[in-house]
């Protein structure tokens, strides 16, 4: 792998800005990769977005021929606890 794509990097090639576009053109999909960091903000902004259906399609269509990079289990498993440490703190800030 020689180039990892950072989200702003996918969202500017997902509308289409001519640079970003022709520098990833540029690039072997064998060298190219998405963390999942990566996948998961691209994720969360589709289920945010007015148009989900359509924003989804994007996503899937750029991240099909990328490798996605993920971190090893045990991190993975420790971050997992802290994201639903962090939700469950949100909700009780919001309903307090």
């Amino acid at each position: 792998m020689k180039v990892l794509l950072d989200t702003n990097i996918c969202i500017a090639v997902m509308r289409g800005h001519e640079r970003a576009v022709t520098r990833l053109a540029a690039v072997s999909p064998a060298d190219c990769a998405v963390s999942v960091v990566t996948v998961y903000e691209l994720f969360t902004g589709v289920a945010k977005c007015r148009e989900p259906e359509r924003e989804r399609a994007k996503v899937v269509r750029l991240l099909a021929a990328r490798r996605i990079l993920s971190f090893w289990r045990r991190w993975n498993r420790r971050n997992h606890v802290t994201h639903l440490f962090l939700q469950r703190s949100k909700a009780t800030d919001e309903a307090g």
